[in-house]
């Protein structure tokens, strides 16, 4: 039997706590949900045995929980209202106070209601006990018992025989229990969020007939439900764990911030039980780590597995007889029965060199290529894909070729790991966007319309065409620079040019080693805003192939932030701890004419590359000291830097500065290669030191220290100071073999002390 096809967890989601949370994580609050269409969006799959009565099924059963509620409960004598324990709440203020653990709001129509930390029976009232004693009991109620437990509604929207009716249905109004397992609250979206620790939860099950299949899906968000964990359990005697048959994951993104897109994620998992006499079974599931919020699920359950007669049953692409998608002989399923692939299955290509689609669009969920060789899709049709495409490791370069053109239903993660190149010579389109992972490349080689964001966590994205995401000014529409280069070629486009780039990782995510870098490519000007993001990994903002020279004429920030929002539910926006700027050949240059703000003074930012880098326009009020690594950093008059930080050029480095320099008392300037230009240089109270060149008039005030030299030899400073009228010029100690050699032009004696 072919093994599930699953979806890796992104630590990173779970970094990010759900600021947007508690206003808009429900389905109906999403932008436009009924203007495109997954699979498990925007309803869950609904099991061929619950609409026609067919004639493999005898019994069924259906459970669904969707909305999450307090039943009016007495503590010391007092009854409250079903709503106290939501702490935080955005609609009653002040907002009242909740008992540590139990923290719980909200009904629906066959929903959960708590049993656990309260005591008594329906209409209650219920006595709180305690805090959290390490699980709730979750019940499916209807809506009496809801009313009768103290919910006022709202019942609009969700009627208590589902839409479309489901006149086959079993409503198991006391079985199955979702058991909690971990403390969290409950957010004004009507979902368990478990903010400081990973939700864990168990779903009992107590069936009247033996059940040989079972589908389980669910909504989170954030942080998403950890696939390796997702298990179904039995005994036969010993306890079994069995995982699913078929795992489908949808994406939805709702929100940004430090870590990338979070989602709105579903899960679909199928089980074929078929011969293992299950009546009593639980479904365990874990969080990948904090900061998830479970929103509903539905389970289903029926006393005969037919293939994607529940969720779309995996297939193989074997292509035993042929490239053509269309013969059935290509194909396998889990139980190695040739069958076509139905719409939204996940799909495994681990054989042959091509994949013919043919000229009828193609729904998958996710395309995994398995061949370890050269693979090529072709068609006159369209593919569309709701997850994404898996490209597996091999031991040396391969190429997936991508022709057709394709739509992104929902978010698509491709995953292209070491060696591979997978090449999109087809137009992307639709509402979804791209997270890139895994050491391979993607090269997108056509002109895209897909209306969603980028992601790169991992290797390189090429984009050398254009790309038309962000034409509404919206955080979800924009360009992450997460891990890895994101390469634009001349006639690629970062989206429309009001699509917002982030460039960085924090610190929590990486370390600090791995690189970020966005390379321009062309003659061109960039005037999209670009921002870099908080942490200390190397983040890169360089251009090449310039000809007569690249312009950037967008406003750079050295803080994460999106305009008019603080970032991550804060006041302020941390500071990066360090950005670079570059010019990669010795015939490139870049102009920087924009803003350049952020930073602190204890940050960095880098120049750097063989070329020039020019800071023109408006002058660059960033509060980071600077570095001029390699290359020339050439600060024309309306560029002047005004932060009076720390200057350091190193050897073979130039800063030709024809604005005027100035540095604040108690800051350095270490020159190790070639200070120079027509602008002033004025000193109070710096420490001046390298073994290098200033070439410029400079003015030294009182308290100014050189010293200049380093222990690898001795130091050569040439400079032509001016000293100002209270000056003392201190020549710092200097440990060589060889006196020091100084060249000092002025008409002022110095002070020598």
């Amino acid at each position: 039997m072919c093994s599930p096809l699953q979806f890796k967890v992104r630590s990173r989601l779970a970094r990010l706590p759900l600021y947007v949370t508690a206003i808009s994580l429900t389905l109906g609050l999403l932008p436009d949900p009924d203007a495109r269409a997954g699979n498990l969006f925007p309803d869950f799959i609904l099991p061929g045995f619950f609409l026609d009565p067919p004639s493999n099924y005898t019994s069924w059963e259906f459970s669904k929980w969707d909305y999450f509620y307090t039943p009016t409960d007495t503590v010391g004598g007092t009854t409250f209202p079903q709503n106290r324990n939501f702490p935080n709440s955005e609609t009653l203020v002040p907002p009242p106070a909740a008992p540590a653990g139990y923290e719980v709001l909200f009904v629906g129509s066959d929903s959960f209601g708590p049993i656990g930390d309260l005591t008594g029976t329906p209409p209650g009232p219920f006595t709180y006990t305690g805090p959290f004693t390490g699980e709730h009991v979750w019940d499916v109620q209807s809506h009496a018992d809801a009313v009768n437990s103290g919910f006022s509604g709202p019942f609009s929207a969700l009627p208590t025989d589902p839409n479309p009716p489901m006149p086959n249905a079993n409503f198991h109004a006391e079985n199955p229990t979702i058991r909690q397992h971990s403390p969290a609250v409950v957010s004004a979206s009507r979902s368990i969020y478990g903010e400081n620790d990973p939700l864990s939860f168990t779903v009992d099950d107590s069936l009247p007939f033996t059940s040989n299949t079972v589908v389980f899906q669910f909504q989170t968000a954030g942080t998403e439900i950890d696939p390796d964990t997702i298990l179904l359990n039995y005994n036969d005697g010993s306890l079994k764990s069995v995982a699913p048959t078929d795992l489908i994951t949808e994406r939805r993104t709702i929100e940004a911030g430090p870590t990338g897109f979070s989602f709105v994620t579903r899960m679909g998992a199928q089980w074929d039980l078929t011969g293992l006499g299950i009546t009593d079974y639980t479904i365990t599931f874990e969080a990948a780590e904090e900061n998830c919020s479970f929103q509903d699920a539905e389970l289903n359950t029926a006393d005969a597995y037919v293939p994607d007669d529940g969720l779309p049953t995996k297939r193989d692409f074997t292509s035993a007889t042929n490239d053509s998608w269309s013969t059935s002989s290509n194909w396998e399923d889990a139980n190695g029965n040739n069958l076509l692939p139905a719409d939204g299955a996940n799909i495994t290509v681990t054989g042959g060199s091509s994949l013919n689609i043919g000229n009828s669009n193609r729904n998958f969920s996710l395309l995994k290529i398995d061949t370890g060789e050269d693979f090529t899709i072709n068609g006159t049709a369209d593919l569309i894909s709701n997850s994404g495409i898996t490209a597996s490791a091999t031991t040396s370069p391969k190429t997936i070729t991508v022709n057709p053109d394709m739509s992104l239903e929902e978010f698509n993660f491709f995953t292209i790991e070491e060696n591979q190149t997978v090449i999109c010579n087809g137009s992307l389109s639709g509402t979804g966007g791209i997270e890139k992972n895994s050491d391979g490349t993607l090269r997108l080689n056509a002109a895209s319309t897909f209306t969603g964001g980028i992601f790169l966590g991992g290797g390189k994205i090429i984009l050398a065409n254009t790309t038309a995401y962000g034409s509404v000014v919206n955080e979800l529409n924009q360009t992450f620079v997460f891990k890895g280069i994101l390469e634009v070629e001349p006639g690629g486009t970062l989206g429309n040019n009001n699509s917002r780039v982030r460039i960085g990782i924090p610190d929590f995510e990486s370390g600090g080693v791995d690189t970020s870098q966005l390379n321009i490519k062309g003659q061109r000007t960039i005037s999209q805003p670009i921002d870099f993001t908080l942490g200390d990994n190397p983040k890169i903002l360089s251009f090449s192939e310039t000809g007569t020279g690249a312009t950037c004429s967008t406003n750079l920030s050295m803080a994460f932030f999106v305009a008019g929002i603080p970032a991550f539910g804060i006041d302020e926006s941390p500071p990066t701890d360090n950005a670079e700027l570059a010019a990669i050949n010795p015939d490139d240059s870049v102009a920087f004419t924009g803003t350049l703000t952020g930073g602190a003074a204890d940050t960095t930012l880098f120049t750097s590359g063989g070329g020039t880098v020019i800071f023109s326009g408006v002058t660059k009020a960033y509060l980071s000291q600077t570095v001029v690594k390699d290359g020339t950093l050439h600060v024309e008059p309306s560029g002047a830097f005004t932060n009076q930080n720390n200057v350091t050029i190193r050897e073979n480095a130039r800063l030709q500065a024809d604005a005027n320099l100035t540095l604040a008392s108690g800051k350095t300037l270490h020159v190790d290669g070639t200070l120079d230009g027509t602008g002033s240089l004025t000193l109070n109270g710096v420490t001046v030191s390298g073994s290098g060149t200033i070439n410029k008039p400079a003015t030294f005030n009182a308290g100014d220290t050189i010293s200049p030299g380093s222990s690898t030899g001795p130091p050569h400073l040439r400079c032509q100071p001016n000293m100002g009228p209270r000056h003392h010029l201190r020549l710092g100690d200097q440990r060589y073999h060889e006196r020091p050699r100084w060249t000092i032009r002025s008409r002022s004696r110095p002070h020598h002390r």
